[in-house]
């Protein structure tokens, strides 16, 4: 917002951080909903960030939603706060 981007979209891993992006009234949604069907959106919190089978499916299901972006006939510029 500081730079006067105001098209963009915040996606939220967990439910606290979700929380956290509303309350600001960032633009957000939750990722957990985007492939509910997929397990590694199940359950999740930032604790299972940190390993690496967690870390590579979460990876591929970033590659999915881009697709599922793109399709809709959208740009997309992802990029990760870390």
């Amino acid at each position: 917002r500081a730079a006067g981007i105001h098209n963009f979209l915040v996606g939220a891993l967990d439910g606290r951080t979700l929380a956290a992006l509303v309350e600001a009234q960032v633009p957000t949604f939750a990722m957990q909903g985007v492939h509910a069907g997929n397990q590694i959106w199940k359950d999740r919190s930032t604790r299972d960030l940190g390993r690496a089978s967690a870390f590579h499916s979460m990876g591929r299901e970033k590659i999915n939603l881009i697709g599922t972006v793109i399709t809709m006939g959208l740009d997309i510029l992802l990029s990760d706060v870390d």
